[in-house]
């Protein structure tokens, strides 16, 4: 498998290359050209929309999105590709950077219609894979989607088959996708085959996620505070006795997600947090906490946008939220004001969104 450098050398033949190995039907390329055509038609069916294209190489797909009039960002780790591509789509948001270690903080801080990547995720492993997916699924606008197209198979019996069929051309090196394995981390995916070695993945963000926003006495009160009380981290316990000891005021709040009668999530609306009274900032979020096996979706953000409505329902014109975590909430709208000493005798960052 070829590194950045290895591309950088490939660049200016790639195109060509992956042609020939398109038309006459043989690995890895076989069925190239359908799975862009696919994916093509399928972002150019909603005009004006936002593309990140991972591993977007010469820009033979996005260069073509581009000139339809789609605002455009991607990541590639090849400084050559990437020149190309910029030749190509000179006003295009483009950002150099090996996706497996991590996206730039540029393409973090947006959200898209589309997230591409065509014949690149076969440089991940299975495992960077899925925890990739679930970080772009946190990326999308909420009626968009994910796009993989790869060499790919339904299922395993079926790699084998081709790594057969290819024989010597194999390479052992790339990590391909299996859609029946795939589909057990998201069920929601949908996989179409594209030819003996080729296929896409598409993945939508769930979108029957119930967010409540409840008060002590509601109903889901107790139910809540059972499942708070159960998560693998410290702080449930805590906020589950504050909800069964009667710590809360009237107007206060949790916050929780659940889909299909499961519990994803919670977070609290509360007048201070761990911050003192007297320093005079007033409500907070608190206690944002999403199960892991459901991060990735944009969980937090639904109940820190339910939490913000909430608020600005009570004619509160800012929200304040306490955390040790870098660009996670600003990606939410939130502005870093300073560090602050908590009730705990610990210092942490407060951050604040206007309401307004």
């Amino acid at each position: 498998m070829l590194n950045s450098r290895g591309f950088d050398l490939w660049a200016d033949g790639y195109d060509a290359s992956v042609g020939l190995s398109d038309e006459d039907g043989s690995y890895p390329f076989a069925g190239y050209r359908k799975v862009l055509g696919e994916i093509y038609g399928m972002i150019m069916g909603k005009p004006g929309s936002t593309v990140l294209d991972l591993g977007f190489g010469t820009a033979t797909l996005t260069s073509k999105l581009y000139e339809g009039g789609h605002e455009i960002y991607g990541q590639d780790f090849s400084a050559r590709m990437a020149e190309i591509a910029r030749e190509k789509m000179p006003d295009a948001h483009l950002f150099e950077g090996d996706m497996a270690e991590g996206l730039a903080d540029e393409i973090l801080a947006n959200r898209y219609d589309f997230i591409v990547a065509t014949y690149s995720f076969h440089h991940l492993t299975d495992e960077r894979k899925i925890s990739l997916i679930r970080e772009l699924l946190g990326l999308l606008k909420d009626d968009g989607m994910i796009l993989i197209g790869d060499v790919a198979f339904e299922k395993r019996s079926e790699m084998e088959t081709c790594r057969i069929r290819a024989g010597d051309e194999w390479d052992s090196d790339e990590i391909y996708i299996t859609a029946e394995e795939l589909q057990k981390e998201f069920p929601q995916m949908t996989f179409e085959s594209m030819s003996y070695c080729a296929g896409l993945v598409t993945i939508k963000a769930p979108d029957d996620i119930r967010i409540d926003v409840i008060g002590e006495g509601d109903e889901l009160w107790e139910d809540a505070a059972t499942y708070v009380q159960s998560v693998p981290w410290s702080a449930g316990p805590y906020l589950a006795n504050m909800m069964r000891t009667g710590q809360f005021k009237s107007w206060e709040r949790v916050i929780t997600a659940r889909r299909d009668g499961e519990y994803l999530g919670f977070c609290n609306f509360t007048e201070y947090d761990e911050m003192p009274a007297e320093n005079g900032f007033s409500p907070f979020i608190g206690f944002v906490f999403v199960d892991e096996k459901h991060r990735g979706h944009r969980i937090s953000q639904k109940m820190i946008d339910a939490a913000c409505r909430y608020a600005k329902s009570m004619g509160y014109s800012a929200i304040y939220l306490m955390s040790s975590e870098h660009g996670l909430y600003e990606k939410y709208g939130f502005e870093k004001t300073g560090e602050y000493r908590t009730v705990f005798d610990t210092v942490d960052q407060l951050f604040r969104k206007s309401l307004i």
